[in-house]
């Protein structure tokens, strides 16, 4: 005679099931994957370097202590072909200009790896001084970090052009940089901005000024300027009629 079969319990198989849709749906979660813990002194050495730019002096200083191997031609920017920079627009070479300035720093900060591991590959490990070879490679880190910070800042200079002109001042350069492009306080800083923006154009109306407003003489009209004194003239042009604002003479001269 068969066993007979056992019924599941509800609440049983209700927490089955809920344990079996929580490890799919964890599947399904977009977290980023990292990795150990590295030493806090250096992982606020990293934090700092790649929040901030570089000082100009200690980029050129580790630029000059560490030039690029002979035998490693390719470690710096590539240039334009000159049959392509010749036919490209002023715009097209100004951001080429940019990209490659960026592309040099880094490859500069390569160069000081390429040694670490020069060193590591063909010397005796007895003949390595370790505190030598981690200010080394603190040199790169260094350096690729000031070219994500130069990145980073080329990405708000080309987000500038979508954004209001009372809203472009978020894109300067000397707004913190953290995990957000724009630093981490983005929505405060645009209430502030809108504030401010309407009291500039309450103090603008009551004071009876146009905003961004450029006189243009080509647009004045008879319904909109009275000209003064005969023939209306007015910065030299004839407001009666369509003379020239010179009366020549038989010599031609003024």
């Amino acid at each position: 005679m068969a066993a007979p079969i056992s019924q599941p319990v509800p609440g049983e198989t209700k927490a089955v099931s809920g344990s079996i849709i929580g490890k799919i749906a964890d599947t399904f979660k977009l977290q980023e994957k990292t990795g150990p813990p590295v030493d806090t002194a250096v992982a606020d050495l990293i934090t700092g370097l790649v929040s901030t730019r570089l000082d100009v002096k200690r980029k050129v200083e580790i630029f000059d202590k560490h030039d690029r191997p002979d035998n490693c031609p390719r470690l710096k920017a590539p240039k334009v072909n000159n049959e392509i920079w010749r036919i490209m627009e002023p715009a097209s070479r100004s951001q080429d200009v940019k990209a490659q300035k960026v592309q040099d720093i880094i490859c500069k900060g390569l160069v000081p790896i390429a040694k670490v591991v020069n060193t590591l590959c063909t010397k005796d490990m007895n003949d390595i001084h370790i505190p030598d070879v981690v200010a080394t490679l603190v040199d790169g880190v260094a350096v690729l970090a000031a070219a994500n910070y130069e990145l980073s800042m080329r990405r708000r200079d080309a987000i500038r052009f979508d954004l209001k002109p009372e809203y472009k001042v978020l894109c300067a350069h000397n707004t913190p940089l953290t995990e957000n492009l724009f630093g981490d306080n983005v929505a405060e800083q645009i209430k502030d901005l809108s504030e401010t923006n309407k009291m500039i154009g309450r103090v603008s109306q009551s004071n009876n000024v146009a905003p961004n407003y450029r006189f243009n003489p080509l647009k004045m009209t008879r319904g909109n300027f009275r000209p003064r004194g005969r023939g209306g003239r007015f910065l030299g042009v004839n407001q009666q009629s369509p003379q020239l604002p010179f009366h020549h003479n038989a010599r031609g001269q003024p």
